[in-house]
């Protein structure tokens, strides 16, 4: 009889060891969010401990083994949120049938219950108050989960990783509480493997065998009772530290407008940083509802893109609580001396430290010499749009940093949120989240050592704001290439700025130094472009460098309609066209029957040009044949060319461009990167007699007659310095005389032409007709 009893003794220990629920220890993460995205790169990882998931669900099978299916989980916990990575190994997998239901196919599904101190309520996600299952097929890529959290598969072969990540504000309990980690805090916790395997054994399970953490389904799977799920302990003592990493992305095109839209689309796929940690002794008292926000970057040769999205309950920008340094706005810090950003320093000090700031009033304002910042709000929310140029951030040396993947900048950001509260009136009512430093050594105006640090992408391929220009069809009287631009159609054409620098090259005073822009229309016979360029000086003489570098415009063409992309320029011509010329007053002949014309003001100049279709052929040989949305590869350099040492050793060149700024070659060898007219049936009509406020000053009041003219056309009211030009309707000068008041028209054919007088700079123009 003793040993009966000691015999049910033995069995009822080994029963409730049997049935001791698994526990895991979550451990804490500090600093950054952990980027979810299934590669488990980050430090923590490496440090979390792996829970094997091995146990097989009752009435499934496993068959060939660890072999066969076999994975672990980790688990990192934040003041945000609870981190949860799963790593499968698996010999096949199945996501897409046919086999089964979906809820049967390849995933990690994870499964968690909020009501601590009540575990054991005998439900499960299916029936809701506080249990949760995070599933999702295991395809690669990211799922947004709740109102705010996500999770993200990324494979490799058959194998696979899960990484989630739930904030604590989508994890409720059966009352609605959000729960807050502790070293007490104890929460329902499972994680199930589904492996899909096209064997005839498991067709009886809808082709479905789980591996499970803690519930075998003794009572019932987690879906419907998580009373036999595990359990999830946090760990407070220590934490492993995240650092603030942002790791901005490369963009080519087009300049982005600056004006807090963002209605780009490269902006659409740049990373978002949250911006939730609250400056120490600070509070958002409604917490995200209060006020929330996010940052973009991205990055050129040329500068810095930094988008920052806020969401507000309301701003105050004028007062009266505390001072404007208190009120709503977004400050933004940056710290160019890599390789040293612990020097205690910040923008106070200044020393290669910046501060970019400013109220949340909708509007641009400028930064630096070069740089812009504008805030567009929407009711009390807002963005802030900045593009600050490399040039306007200097180190402590004076020196420009260029973007490489080996470089590290110290970066921040801040949100100041101005409430009217009385709490908030010891502050001077100012209250701030910020990306990285909280203020333990102090604020980053101060003292930046605790900022983030910026990286730069340079390998991964550039998203690109493309350059297209949507361009008007002409109708009306012709348009002369003379450089003149006295028709009405140039009023009314889009003025598009040229006003990129080419890689590596400097306009070293900017706008002043030389800036552009063009204009075009199209019609039945062929391309009109007008560019108007200011430039402190001109060269088109030497003696510095060769012709080709000396000042003019160069408009390139790439007719390959439907296959712009083709790695080809104007140097292997085969469709691709480049129309030159240096800025000299004057008209010449291009290819067959097209127009260049200079008109020089001073040191600055206009180029007027036509390009008859007939002279933009393919790569097999056709010529183009106008037609509505017909898209054309075309671009636009502005070549200036000034006397010193900086640009000698660029053959005194440097050149602005609209949009091949070089980043894989010029558009001589390559139009890849050019940009794209689209032609337009909107119309623009043109009257010759149209003459602007600023043009009748030129005017004088030379008399051409008679009209029509047969043999002999006289010319009055000039000096016997006017020169005396008449051009074809194509721009071209069949005839020129000077200080002549009667011109020989006789060699002429008939038809519709036009004379131009010049007068000492006073201009004349006039058609006429020849019988």
């Amino acid at each position: 009889m003793k040993t009966i009893l000691l015999l049910f003794f033995a069995l009822a220990i080994v029963a409730g060891a049997s049935a001791q629920k698994p526990e895991a220890v979550a451990i804490k993460s500090s600093g950054m969010e952990l980027k979810i995205d299934g590669v488990l790169d980050e430090a923590i990882w490496a440090s979390a401990e792996k829970y094997q998931i091995d146990s097989v669900f009752n009435g499934e099978e496993i068959a060939g083994g660890a072999a066969d299916c076999s994975g672990y989980f980790q688990v990192a916990w934040s003041n945000s949120g609870i981190y949860v990575a799963v790593t499968v190994t698996d010999d096949s997998t199945n996501v897409t049938g046919p086999q089964g239901q979906n809820w049967a196919w390849d995933m990690v599904e994870i499964y968690l219950d909020m009501n601590a101190g009540n575990l054991a309520d005998t439900l499960g996600p299916q029936g809701g108050k506080g249990h949760y299952q995070i599933a999702g097929l295991a395809k690669d890529g990211a799922v947004k989960w709740g109102a705010n959290s996500k999770f993200a598969y990324k494979t490799d072969g058959s194998n696979y990783v899960k990484e989630t990540f739930v904030r604590w504000s989508d994890l409720k309990d059966a009352t609605g509480n959000i729960v807050s980690a502790s070293d007490s805090l104890e929460l329902g916790f499972d994680i199930h493997i589904v492996d899909n395997d096209r064997d005839s054994v498991a067709s009886d399970r809808q082709f479905r065998d789980r591996l499970v953490w803690s519930n075998k389904g003794d009572v019932n799977e987690n879906y419907s009772n998580m009373n036999d799920a595990g359990i999830l302990k946090f760990n407070v003592d220590s934490a492993v530290v995240n650092p603030y990493v942002t790791v901005s992305s490369k963009v080519k095109g087009m300049p982005l407008t600056v004006d807090g839209v963002l209605d780009e689309a490269v902006w659409k796929n740049a990373e978002k940083y949250q911006i939730e940690t609250p400056f120490n002794g600070e509070e958002i008292a409604g917490g995200a509802a209060d006020c929330s926000g996010y940052f973009q970057t991205l990055w050129n040769y040329q500068g810095i893109y930094i988008a920052v999205t806020v969401t507000d309950d309301s701003t105050n920008v004028t007062g009266p609580q505390g001072q404007n340094w208190a009120w709503d706005m977004v400050e933004i810090y940056l710290d160019m001396n890599a390789g040293n950003l612990k020097d205690s320093l910040g923008p106070q000090g200044g020393k290669g430290h910046y501060q970019i700031a400013g109220l949340a009033k909708d509007g641009a304002a400028k930064f630096g010499t070069n740089s812009s910042y504008a805030y567009k709000t929407t009711g009390s929310n807002y963005v802030k749009e900045a593009f600050i140029k490399w040039s306007d951030l200097k180190d402590a040396n004076g020196n420009v940093i260029a973007p490489a993947d080996s470089v590290e900048i110290g970066f921040d950001m801040y949100i100041v949120d101005n409430d009217r509260d009385s709490v908030a009136s010891a502050r001077q009512f100012r209250d701030r989240l910020v990306w990285s430093n909280n203020g333990e050594i102090g604020e980053a105006y101060g003292n930046m050592n605790d900022a983030g640090i910026l990286k730069f992408d340079v390998t991964t391929a550039a998203s690109v704001n493309p350059a297209v220009a949507t361009i008007s069809k002409v109708t009306g009287d012709t348009i002369v290439a003379n450089g003149i631009l006295d028709e009405s159609v140039w009023a009314d054409a889009a003025k598009i700025n040229i006003e990129q620098v080419y890689k590596g090259e400097k306009i070293t005073g900017g706008a002043k130094d030389c800036s552009g822009y063009f204009q075009t229309v199209w019609n039945e016979n062929g391309i009109y472009i007008a560019v108007t360029v200011t430039d402190d000086s001109t060269n088109v003489t030497g003696p510095q460098g060769p012709n080709w570098a000396w000042d003019m415009v160069e408009i390139y063409f790439d007719a390959n309609v439907g296959n712009l992309k083709d790695g080809r320029g104007p140097q292997e011509n085969l469709g691709h066209y480049q129309v030159a010329g240096l800025a000299k007053d004057g008209t010449s002949k291009w290819a067959t029957s097209s127009v260049i014309s200079y008109l020089t003001n001073k040191s600055s100049y206009i180029k007027e040009t036509f390009v008859s279709w007939a002279d933009l052929k393919d790569s097999a040989g056709v010529a183009l044949t106008p037609a509505k949305d017909m898209k054309i590869g075309f671009d636009v350099y502005i070549i200036d060319n000034d006397r010193d040492s900086l640009a000698s050793t660029r053959n005194f060149r440097d050149r602005l461009v609209w949009a091949n700024w070089g980043d894989i070659t010029e558009s001589y060898d390559n139009l890849d990167e050019a940009g794209v007219i689209v032609l337009s049936n909107t119309e623009i009509v043109n009257d010759y007699d149209f003459v602007s406020v600023s043009e009748k000053k030129l005017i004088s009041e030379a008399m051409v007659y008679p009209n029509p003219a047969r043999d002999v056309l006289y010319i009055q009211n000039v000096s016997e310095k006017a020169v005396v030009s008449i051009l074809s309707i194509d721009g071209r000068i069949m005839l020129q005389s000077k200080g002549s008041s009667m011109i020989n028209i006789n060699t002429l054919q008939k038809g519709l032409y036009f004379v131009r007088v010049n007068d000492q700079n006073k201009i004349t123009n006039k058609r006429i007709v020849i019988k």
